[in-house]
């Protein structure tokens, strides 16, 4: 099987409005369309946390740095003798003062133990949960690791849209005529919209990603 390929925002926004049955953006426009997809984004963030190593760029002694993550999940060093990496201890907040026994985390700001001497030239890694960006340019690519993250990202821009159509008459009544949506009835938008919200619900426990116990 061929490795997965996320496609860029421009195609995810119009697999996103063919799903709508709105394909040549007669009722949703453009922007709207990539602001669902952004907001399924967020929501992927929610469920499906995206764990990845960042190094730390430690300036020399300075044991503070910031770091981009919603969470660090561990630190590590670097031997210097065979380039293996080993954990640096948390903070037990059992010691008076900030990072006293180990790293600590506060906002973006990430402490080194305050007894720990830096030397120049020490690599240091941290695991997080990182944040994916919000898209903006058409050629911008998501952080997809697999077709799951796309299933989610649509399945959940779908579904807001469809519960936008359903609560916005006006808006449901040009998806009907701009749209060619003329066969669809307000009973069939709403068992249509009843199936995008299944569809979620079972998605959503189906790709639910536990974060690890800290």
């Amino acid at each position: 099987m061929a490795p997965y390929t996320p496609v860029n925002y421009g195609l995810l926004k119009d697999a996103v409005a063919s799903d709508l049955r709105d394909p040549l953006y007669k009722t949703f426009t453009k922007a709207q369309v990539g602001a669902l997809v952004n907001e399924g984004i967020a929501e992927m963030d929610r469920i499906r946390p995206w764990e990845r190593y960042v190094f730390l760029a430690f300036t020399y002694p300075s044991l503070v740095v910031t770091v981009d993550a919603q969470q660090v999940i561990t630190v590590e060093v670097q031997s210097e003798d065979n380039g293996s990496w080993s954990l640096v201890p948390e903070c037990s907040h059992t010691l008076p003062g900030i990072a006293q026994d180990g790293w600590d985390q506060w906002g973006d700001t990430l402490f080194l133990p305050q007894r720990m001497t830096l030397a120049v030239g020490m690599e240091f890694r941290a695991l997080v949960y990182a944040q994916r960006d919000p898209l903006k340019n058409d050629t911008d690519v998501p952080t997809f690791l697999d077709m799951t993250d796309e299933e989610v990202v649509r399945c959940y821009a779908r579904w807001t849209a469809l519960e936008a159509l359903l609560h916005d008459r006006t808006l449901y009544q040009q998806w009907q005529t701009q749209a060619n949506n003329s066969d669809v009835s307000p009973t069939q938008l709403l068992q249509m919209a009843g199936n995008f919200k299944q569809e979620w619900t079972d998605l959503r426990k189906r790709a639910l990603r536990l974060r690890r116990v800290m």
